[in-house]
């Protein structure tokens, strides 16, 4: 599992479309839930959307929505999930949210996992300031790391 930060050495971080640029698409091999959002997409529809407590779509389905309309996301925990998992098996655990009081210690922790226990990415953006991505899937955070040279691993970052 890789667990990395993405602060430094570029502007748009928290701008999805360039993310899933980075990760060669493969967002699309994934569903995702989508909670703790705080965005201002110019469309009324898109607004709209992001002020759901949650969202469950396809992988195609955000990539659409951020290739569509490419807004940044201010706070967003975006949890990706084996195609074979139902919404309803991904609820019945508490839904991820980025500032979770109980697990704010974890952040500090280097073998922290995905706040959901059966994601297998996540990526958080964290008051547009950084994007942390945690993944079991190494080959998609080292597609992230090419794109992204000026990375910190998530150790690291919390050193400061």
């Amino acid at each position: 599992m890789r667990r990395i930060i993405i602060e430094k050495g570029v502007k748009y971080h928290t701008y999805l479309k360039n993310l899933f640029a980075a990760m060669e698409n493969e967002q699309l091999n994934y569903n995702w839930l989508i909670t703790d959002c705080v965005c201002y997409p110019e469309s009324k529809v898109y607004d709209e959307l992001f002020q759901r407590d949650y969202l469950w779509l396809s992988g195609r389905e955000l990539t659409n929505i951020f290739m569509e309309e490419d807004f940044q996301m201010i706070w967003g925990m975006f949890s990706a999930f084996k195609p074979n998992l139902t919404l309803d098996e991904v609820l019945k655990y508490k839904l991820p949210q980025n500032q979770d009081n109980d697990r704010s210690r974890d952040l500090y922790d280097p073998q922290v996992l995905p706040k959901h226990p059966l994601a297998e990415v996540e990526i958080q953006a964290v008051d547009s300031s950084f994007t942390m991505i945690i993944s079991k899937n190494d080959g998609l955070v080292q597609h992230v790391t090419k794109a992204f040279p000026q990375y910190q691993e998530f150790s690291d970052f919390f050193k400061k």
